[in-house]
């Protein structure tokens, strides 16, 4: 959930500069996004991503419906994802370089992001993780890596839970994010994680068409069992209850954009003026689960190479971070998935 701190405060130092004002605090997320979208650009050329797929990275993670709207607005999770990408971008030049000074930057940075939204930790955990897997390392060595990604992060995790519950005392907010944790099961967990990776694999449309052909063509047993899985999945999922993409509520819905929370609709229940239904929610679905499928079956073809630090880190990292998400079964949001 939003941990929130580091956002009020520098909201609260925008307001001190220039008054009170929402332009300001959406100028100050769009100014966010676009250093997010820089930062993203370095992350990809240190994980030695070049020429064409690195624009096209750089172009899917800048252009995200969710990312470019969320970015108009004062929320919490572009200003999280633009430290985390930059936490990123250290972690992984730390990793590359075997420099702990890029390590303990990644580690400030990955404090940061968890004082916006308390999945920060997950960056920190992947780091520390990965340096402890580089077996080509001594192992004091490996320990001290270690150490310097995780120990800042860790302090300022369990620093924000001892403020909140001991000192300042646990908003409602909070309270209700424990109990709905609490009360997850596996029916739950599965639905959850079917709809985030559908809505990921519609997300990365334009990585899935990049790659399909090489994909098809080296793993067609291994994509054709992941798009069966999948396609069987969406279509009990219909049958049960007639879903279709999308999937998810809040930023990104039958021909809208835009957090479903204004008067008109969280208040007066008006549906949007257009919305084509079966028309685009069918072949949505189809196109989300043909590419769900490609991008798993690339992911889990080249395993071998996590074995190296920075894919190590970047895998852990995307692993964790999904199942961070899988915590909101009950409220479970698209903009998670940012």
């Amino acid at each position: 959930g939003a941990s929130l701190v580091l956002q009020a405060w520098y909201g609260a130092a925008l307001c001190w500069l220039f008054g009170f004002s929402f332009e300001v605090l959406r100028l100050s997320t769009v100014t966010l996004a676009l250093t997010g979208a820089l930062g993203f650009f370095l992350l990809l050329g240190r994980a030695g991503v070049r020429g064409a797929p690195r624009t096209l990275g750089t172009a899917i993670f800048a252009l995200d419906p969710l990312y470019v709207n969320l970015a108009f607005t004062f929320m919490t999770d572009v200003p999280f994802t633009v430290v985390a990408v930059w936490a990123g971008y250290c972690y992984v030049r730390g990793l590359d370089e075997r420099r702990r000074t890029w390590l303990v930057a990644g580690a400030l940075l990955a404090a940061a992001a968890l004082l916006i939204r308390q999945h920060g930790i997950f960056v920190a955990a992947a780091a520390a993780l990965a340096a402890l897997l580089a077996g080509d390392r001594p192992r004091r060595a490996r320990g001290a890596d270690a150490i310097a990604a995780g120990l800042i992060p860790a302090l300022a995790f369990i620093g924000f839970h001892v403020w909140l519950f001991a000192w300042h005392g646990a908003p409602g907010g909070m309270e209700s994010k424990l109990s709905e944790a609490r009360r997850m099961d596996v029916t739950g967990l599965v639905n959850c994680a079917f709809r985030g990776l559908e809505y990921l694999g519609l997300l990365l449309v334009p990585m899935a068409l990049a790659v399909r052909r090489d994909v098809v063509t080296r793993h067609p047993p291994l994509v054709g069992a992941a798009c069966a899985t999948l396609a069987t999945l969406a279509a009990l999922l219909y049958l049960r209850e007639g879903a279709a993409m999308f999937y998810l509520t809040n930023v990104m819905y039958d021909l809208g954009l835009g957090a479903s929370s204004l008067r008109d609709t969280q208040f007066l229940a008006l549906r949007p003026p257009l919305q084509l239904g079966p028309i685009l929610t069918l072949p949505l679905t189809l196109v989300a689960t043909l590419a769900t499928g490609i991008l798993a079956s690339a992911w889990a073809s080249a395993w071998p190479r996590r074995r190296e630090p920075v894919p190590a880190f970047l895998s852990l990292a995307t692993a964790l971070l999904f199942l961070g998400t899988l915590l909101h079964t009950r409220y479970y949001f698209d903009r998670y998935l940012l």
